[in-house]
């Protein structure tokens, strides 16, 4: 226990009290005793009339006798009561006793309660304050054991709200109501004297001066007078009225110069007599404080990219309509054109070809569309395929040839650096960044220009990777220096005249670098306005070294297309339109079609023919009745043995709904709007397998 030193002589020249709150103790007619603690004894200092009166005495007769040597002499528990109050005064220990005293000159004998509790002056100096009742029969016997059961009840309450503080705070402190002292109850485990907060005095124990005392030295100026308010045993009581729990938060400054978040927590605690006391303490709240900011950042952030993916919905539904708008005007506009000139052949056939040059247009923009849309849900899988890196543009390198021809636009491929020719890769996804890339070289290009790509293997990563760059050049129109900062970005065209008159969706670029990041590769552009452009796509891709030990092509030599001249086709669609076009291009083949309008009319066809009446069945996937993956079930389990092809006619184009097609028995995917050469050639391919 720390004791202040000052002597017990003190007292008569340096008052404990005021002299008005020495005449309230004194009058008081409660039974009051007031003992002065130094130099690890105590001596009495006051003695209220109530306490004379309990006794039958007078305060002087009673102060000179708690004052002798021997004070208890007429306490039936006399060891015990002197031992309680040894430990209370050496020890600290609470003081809350019952004995038996003979009391006055006719010695009745009283049952009496005492309760103590240390007090310290604002001047440091220690006294302890002992209250006294008297309980002299079993009525009141049986009321101080309830009294004794409540304040039990409020000790094991101040106990919890210490536990509950202790584990988190660096200091707790008690303030009693009623004199609005301070108690430092634990700090930190630490001994008392050992704190900062106690060298500034914080240990004064006057709660207005403690307080003040500590937001002088650790608060900022700007937050003080704010603080010194919130912190008032008013203002505490008020935040305290419905809730038990009142924190406070400021910035707390720290030795070195650097800042902290810290919180004043304050613990209500009411006592019996209903006096608002608080427990309270002090702790380092950075952490949460860190995480509570970044909480915010991220609700900002998230609110920003709310507000941005809003407005890039409302702009990307803008640039939709009018790029559908677009073709679908041109494709209005040419077939009422042809409709008014219905006799003259030469104009009709002009208004068609610009029609389909529409019809293309708006399917590219549709795809491109769905593509971006797979790519941002996450739901797009990138297939592997055997390929050979000197047939990476076919399929469309004599396609892009032929309309860089029309305009005297010179079409070239380079290889450079092949060590390892045979790879995997997803061809049909390589070949759409290829041919959006190629396509606008051509068309924001002068007649008489030239476009040259060159393919390079960089080198290996591992034995298993190669690194493939791939370079398009063209001399066309170029890209000012603003504009490149946009150019993989969804709807961005360059505004300038030239641009103007050339149509575009401004999606292609944007779809190739969504395309070149989930393959895990990189795309950059240069270019100068006047001069022309340079994109460089480079990419990593699997080496198939089955195929290159062996040197084996990645690709067998083309197959003739087999002609279906004469044979029978069954074909299934639900749509009457779709069925008119698909029976109109395969009868230009000489092809005989039947027709199925669902999967049961379709089923019942081949079991009422036979397997192998049809050379090939033309299945839609969505129909009602049965679907075609259900039909292609049935037909497959009905005629294990027999081969039928089976070619799937769907309106799903993408990788996995091709590969779906497959896993559930057809033999080949074809997407619609459906290309009669793309048909035929898959055909063949199924028979031939």
């Amino acid at each position: 226990m720390n004791k202040p030193i000052i002597n017990l002589t003190d007292l008569d020249t340096n008052p404990l009290f005021s002299d008005d709150l020495r005449d309230f103790l004194v009058t008081t007619p409660l039974p009051i005793v007031v003992y002065y603690v130094a130099d690890g004894g105590f001596r009495t200092y006051l003695v209220s009339d109530g306490f004379a009166k309990l006794y039958e005495s007078t305060a002087e007769e009673e102060t000179a006798r708690l004052n002798s040597d021997n004070p208890f002499a007429n306490v039936l528990e006399k060891d015990e009561l002197s031992k309680a109050v040894k430990e209370f005064v050496e020890q600290d220990k609470p003081l809350n006793v019952v004995y038996h005293e003979y009391v006055g000159k006719e010695r009745k004998l009283l049952a009496v309660h005492c309760h103590g509790m240390h007090r310290v002056t604002p001047d440091g100096r220690r006294y302890s304050l002992i209250r006294y009742g008297e309980f002299s029969d079993s009525s009141r016997k049986l009321l101080f054991a309830k009294e004794r059961q409540e304040l039990e009840a409020e000790k094991e309450s101040k106990l919890t709200i210490l536990r509950g503080l202790s584990k988190e705070y660096l200091s707790v402190w008690y303030l009693d109501g009623h004199t609005q002292a301070i108690t430092l109850m634990q700090n930190n485990g630490k001994p008392v004297d050992n704190g900062r907060a106690v060298k500034i005095g914080v240990r004064a124990l006057d709660y207005k001066t403690a307080m003040d005392s500590y937001f002088k030295e650790f608060a900022s100026d700007e937050e003080y007078e704010k603080l010194i308010q919130k912190t008032s045993y008013e203002e505490i009581v008020k935040n305290t009225e419905e809730n038990v729990l009142y924190p406070v938060n400021y910035v707390r400054k720290n030795d070195d110069g650097t800042k902290s978040y810290f919180q004043a927590c304050y613990a209500k605690s009411v006592g019996k007599d209903g006096v608002v006391n608080f427990i309270f303490g002090f702790r380092n709240i950075d952490a949460s404080m860190q995480e509570e900011k970044k909480r915010q950042e991220e609700l900002e952030k998230a609110k920003d990219d709310a507000v941005k993916a809003n407005r890039a919905k409302t702009e990307f539904l803008f640039n939709m309509s009018h790029d559908i708008r677009t073709p679908m005007n041109a494709i209005i506009g040419f077939i009422n054109m042809a409709l008014k000139n219905i006799d003259n052949k030469d104009k009709v056939k002009e208004c068609l070809e610009k029609s389909q040059k529409s019809s293309e247009m708006l399917l590219n923009l549709i795809n491109d569309v769905l593509e971006m849309s797979r790519i941002e849900s996450g739901k797009i899988k990138m297939a592997s395929y055997e390929a050979d890196i000197y047939d990476s543009f076919y399929g469309i390198g004599d396609i892009l040839k032929e309309v860089a021809s029309s305009r005297d636009i010179e079409l070239t491929f380079d290889y450079k650096n092949i060590q390892d020719r045979y790879i995997y890769c997803d061809v049909t996804h390589m070949n759409r960044i290829f041919s959006n890339i190629i396509s606008n070289a051509i068309k924001y290009n002068h007649d008489g220009g030239y476009v040259k790509v060159t393919t390079e293997q960089v080198c290996r990563e591992g034995k298993d990777t190669g690194i493939y760059r791939y370079t398009f050049e063209d001399n066309g129109i170029g890209m000012s220096e603003e504009f490149q900062k946009h150019v993989f970005e969804q709807f961005s065209r360059e505004e300038n005249s030239t641009v103007s008159r050339i149509q575009g969706t401004g999606l292609g670029l944007a779809l190739c670098k969504e395309l070149v990041d989930v393959l895990n590769g990189s795309i950059a552009c240069e270019s100068k306005q006047g001069q022309g452009s340079k994109f460089i796509v480079t990419v990593p891709f699997k080496i198939n070294h089955s195929m290159q030990e062996n040197g084996k092509k990645a690709k067998d030599k083309q197959k003739d297309v087999i002609s279906f001249a004469g044979k029978k086709v069954l074909l299934v669609d639900d749509n009457d339109l779709n069925r008119d076009i698909a029976k109109d291009m395969l009868e230009d083949n000489d092809i005989i079609v039947d027709e199925a309008d669902n999967g049961v009319a379709a089923v019942d066809m081949v079991k009422k023919n036979g397997p192998h009446y049809y050379s090939a069945i033309l299945m839609d996937i969505q129909m009602p009745l049965m679907d075609g993956y259900e039909a292609t079930k049935v037909i497959r389990e009905t005629y294990p043995d027999a081969k039928i092809p089976i070619i799937a006619l769907s309106a799903n184009a993408f990788e996995e709904d091709k590969q779906r097609s497959i896993d559930m028995g057809m033999n080949a995917h074809v997407a619609k709007p459906v290309n009669i050469d793309i048909l035929l050639k898959a055909m063949s391919e199924a028979v031939s397998k």
